[in-house]
């Protein structure tokens, strides 16, 4: 699928508080704007699973928030990931407070051989994109997030994923764990 110039504010959703792109093949998203959105769960603002090629270029994600991955955008299972030209501000998740890329069953116990874990690794490209004051934090309380002791990548938190990263403006990140700005 194809957006263009959408603008979304004040969602709530268990996995997506503005959009849930799960299942989607092919996901190119340009010149729109993320606001307000709270997840239950994870994506804040984006979840998408599963897709093959995910594009997000001129694209805004401000305060947005997630209990557990990703405050603007969670991504899980997908391969092909671009995201450029774009910025994230005030986003908060208990891990990764603007961006967590994680694998499809991320924290299941499971095993792999090498060549399975490198095939299935997600690859991501972040260019030209701004991240101003997000965070991995506890922002709410309550006996399920007490029990996760993370809180790591204040802006961008990735698992299993090969990256490239150029030309990105990181300012005023935190975590309560590791990697103010990136883990």
């Amino acid at each position: 699928g194809s957006m263009n110039g959408i603008s979304i504010t004040d969602g709530r959703e268990k996995y997506g508080g503005c959009l849930n792109m799960d299942g989607a093949r092919r996901l190119t998203i340009e010149n729109s704007m993320f606001q307000n959105c709270v997840a239950d769960h994870s994506g804040g603002a984006l979840y998408i699973k599963g897709a093959t090629s995910v594009i997000l270029k001129n694209v805004k994600f401000n305060l947005n928030s997630a209990i557990k991955y990703g405050g603007g955008v969670a991504m899980s299972a997908s391969g092909q990931i671009k995201i450029e030209s774009s910025a994230f501000t005030s986003n908060v998740a208990y891990n990764g407070g603007a961006i967590s890329i994680i694998p499809n069953g991320f924290g299941e116990m499971r095993e792999a051989t090498d060549e399975e874990e490198e095939e299935a690794r997600q690859k991501m490209t972040l260019k030209t994109t701004t991240f101003i004051s997000n965070k991995a934090t506890n922002w709410i309380s309550s006996a399920e997030t007490l029990t996760i002791r993370r809180n790591d990548g204040g802006a961008v938190f990735l698992y299993e994923t090969n990256a490239v990263i150029e030309n990105c403006y990181f300012n005023d990140q935190s975590a309560k764990r590791y990697g103010g700005a990136l883990f």
